[in-house]
């Protein structure tokens, strides 16, 4: 990969952070994670183990959950609804844990177990009222169970507490309901006694009406008038067809009997017989009884048949009897005349037992008919006064069947509910929950210590890991530099020191050497300028070993103080600076002379010089150009150790002249701010960047020896080799002892 692949991409603002660098966090931020995990633990168990013990007991009671009962419009009915209606058991679980029912149970301990069992009391009353969390009613869904469950610090008084809430509902219950069902019957009774009066009252004059209108079954009686009547018009309809038929016939017998002839008489006397006008006059009368009969009677009954026939009788004695008698001094009858006389005379009877069932029938539907007319108004007097006595004594049987329900009720003395289990002391504590409190404490301690250290981290502003490095600044890291100190150079280490001869540290600068070699393999590098964001990073300390580390290579370095504000490369050098770069720009002296060589081999250092008033401007100068350029000639490699990037613009004009630069960034030194403001500063000045050389790695810290294992091998074996070495000797020195004692 080259060294400046990512230079396109720019700054990363807000970098994501992936698995791995939450697992980098939590290494660095471990003992602050292990003190608040455990300083929570210990907080909540503390908390848990001094919490008074709390114990439970629980009591079932089943309740009787009648079924609703149909609605009624009868006012009095709803009366007695509203007394006798069924309670739910959600009523019940309400009635359970009512004020009254809890303070009443509440008060069948004394104040001393009232406080033993459920701690000091606020009221001072008579009556006080249990805690909230001492008692819990609840029903079991799809049945008729209610839990009462009582909680105390004690086991015997929270199972007394249980059987003591549960007893005293049933005993409330018992004497509310003696009184629902004494208050109902005592009601009922006065309904009752009206009720009775009222229907007395109504069936008299039910019977009133009844006897006045004669109407007994005013339907059936309607029905028979109604097909009387229609008898008589029957009657009168075949009366009056029977008149026209022997009207007709007696007109044709005339026509016959004056067609007929008669012997004439000598001498002859013509009067009306007697005896035929007597059987005609009962005739008449006995039409006159049987319609008489027949509006009392059917038409099949024995009496108007008796009557018939009677009247069938009179009829075939008067067809042999002649209405007029006629005396002659002598007479010779026709046969034929005779014959047609015979018929004329029955024809004459007929129509005269006719004309008076006629003239009978009439009279008798009118009068039907006139009855008729008064029967709907009849019917509904009837009618309405039965309703009114049907009406009450429906009500009169209700009310009798409730009367008797309640006072068995009222009797026999049974509550609407059942004690099925007993509540019994259980020793074993319900509060605190230890393992599980302590298992949530755990979970939740471990949480706050995540989310402080995550918290701290992200208003940390440094930069704690080499990963970081690449996200914020899109360049490839050059080397890892672990950390390790010098004795006397101001914490910066310089290889062939004792404290830098690490090999680990060593190697770091060789693999630095190395890829700034292959960095740019079309163009040769000769000039490399070193910077960082901030001060104290590194920077100094890395452009002297890189130096060193490519004198150790056989090339010839030269090392120049660009920083003209703080310079410091002649303290790591052990050398003075009075005469240096500023010396040569100024022409004051020649390059030669103000070069000095250093106790490395082919290392060479071109000291600051006298510090400028504006550094800017006089490294953009022209003659700093071509210094820096003259030095590039006379030396394999020359090395500007530059200020810092960030608020300077030092490193913008030092760009300009360079091959190559490197950023060098210290971890938990570098502020990530700082960084972003370097690497715009570069991109705007359009510098080309080599890569980044990440500072002070600790190389056992995890997460960092994934880039640098193969350092932290080598500083293992040099670790172990050591070790051995000192054990070797104490080992030495013991068995001396032992031989000199």
């Amino acid at each position: 990969m080259s060294p400046n692949h990512h230079e396109s991409q720019g700054t990363h603002l807000a970098p994501d952070l992936t698995l791995r660098d939450y697992i980098e966090l939590f290494a660095r931020k471990r003992w602050l994670l292990l003190t608040v995990w455990i300083v929570i633990i210990g907080l909540g168990t503390f908390y848990t183990l001094t919490r008074k013990r709390m114990y439970e007991a629980s009591t079932l009671l089943v309740v009787a959950s009648s079924q609703k009962g149909a609605a009624t419009n009868d006012p009095i009915m709803s009366q007695l609804g509203a007394l006798t209606a069924s309670r739910n058991v959600a009523t019940q679980v309400e009635i359970v844990g009512s004020p009254d029912n809890l303070t009443e149970a509440f008060s069948q301990f004394t104040v001393k177990e009232q406080n033993e069992g459920f701690g000091p009391t606020v009221s001072n009353s008579a009556r006080r009222m249990p805690p909230l969390w001492s008692y819990r009613i609840e029903n079991k869904p799809e049945t008729d169970v209610i839990t009462v469950t009582a909680t105390s610090y004690s086991p015997e008084v929270a199972a007394r507490f249980a059987n003591q809430i549960t007893r005293t509902y049933l005993s409330r219950d018992l004497t509310n309901n003696n009184a629902t069902n004494r208050a109902a019957r005592e009601f009922i009774q006065r309904q009752l006694g009206e009720t009775g009066k009222k229907l007395a009252a109504a069936t008299a004059h039910l019977a009133n009406i009844k006897r006045n209108t004669t109407l007994v079954s005013p339907d059936g009686q309607l029905l028979a008038a109604t097909q009387r009547v229609y008898l008589l018009k029957s009657s009168v309809d075949i009366a009056i067809a029977g008149l026209e038929s022997s009207a007709s016939r007696m007109a044709e017998i005339d026509h016959q009997l004056n067609q007929t002839k008669e012997f004439v008489p000598f001498s002859s006397q013509v009067q009306q017989n007697p005896l035929y006008a007597q059987v005609a006059s009962r005739i008449s009368s006995l039409q006159g009884q049987r319609a008489q009969l027949v509006q009392d009677f059917t038409a099949e009954s024995i009496e108007v048949r008796n009557i018939d026939n009677t009247i069938r009788i009179e009829r075939e004695d008067l067809k042999h009897i002649t209405e007029n008698i006629l005396f002659a001094t002598m007479k010779q009858a026709n046969p034929v005349w005779s014959q047609l006389a015979l018929s004329w005379a029955t024809e004459k009877a007929n129509e005269v037992a006719l004309s008076a069932q006629l003239a009978a029938s009439n009279r008798i539907m009118e009068n039907s008919q006139s009855q008729l007319l008064k029967f709907p108004a009849m019917a509904r007097q009837v009618d309405s006064a039965a309703r009114a006595v049907a009406i009450l004594d429906q009500t009169y049987t209700q009310l009798s069947n409730q009367y008797y329900t309640f006072l068995i009720n009222e009797n026999s003395n049974v509550p609407s509910g059942l004690i099925v289990s007993e509540a019994r002391p259980k020793f074993l504590p319900v509060y605190p929950k230890v393992v599980p409190t302590l298992i949530l404490v755990t979970i939740v301690g471990f949480i706050l210590a995540v989310g402080l250290a995550l918290a701290i981290d992200k208003l940390d502003a440094r930069i704690h890991d080499p990963a970081m490095v690449e996200k914020l600044t899109g360049l490839v890291t050059l080397s890892g530099v672990p950390n390790v100190a010098g004795p006397d150079t101001g914490n910066r280490p310089i290889i062939g020191s004792d404290i830098g001869n690490g090999h680990a540290f060593l190697e770091s600068y060789r693999i630095l050497r190395n890829n700034i070699s292959f960095a740019s393999p079309d163009k040769p590098i000769h000039i490399i300028a070193v910077t960082s964001a901030g001060r104290a990073e590194g920077k100094t300390t890395t452009s002297a070993n890189l130096a060193i580390s490519m004198g150790m290579d056989g090339r010839r370095v030269l090392l120049i103080d660009g920083d003209l504000r703080r310079p410091s490369l002649h303290t790591v050098f052990g050398i003075p600076r009075e005469i240096g770069f500023t010396s040569v720009v100024r022409g004051q002296v020649a390059l030669e002379d103000a070069i000095v060589p250093t106790i490395f081999d082919n290392v060479f250092c071109l000291p600051s010089g006298p510090i400028p008033p504006d550094s800017t401007e006089f490294l953009n100068s022209e003659h700093s150009r071509r210094i820096v350029e003259e030095a590039s000639k006379l030396y394999d490699m020359v090395i500007v150790d530059s200020p810092p990037s960030s608020g300077l613009s030092d490193i913008q004009v030092i760009s300009t002249f360079v091959d190559g630069i490197v950023l060098v960034v210290s971890l938990e030194g570098t502020l990530r701010p700082q960084l972003q403001s370097t690497m715009l500063t570069l991109k705007q000045a359009g510098a080309k960047m080599l890569g980044t050389v990440v500072n002070r790695v600790e190389l056992k810290r995890p997460g960092y020896g994934y880039y640098y294992s193969y350092y932290y091998y080598y500083q293992y074996e040099e670790d172990s080799k050591a070790e051995g070495r000192r054990g070797r000797s104490k080992r030495k020195r013991r068995r001396g002892g032992k031989g000199k004692d």
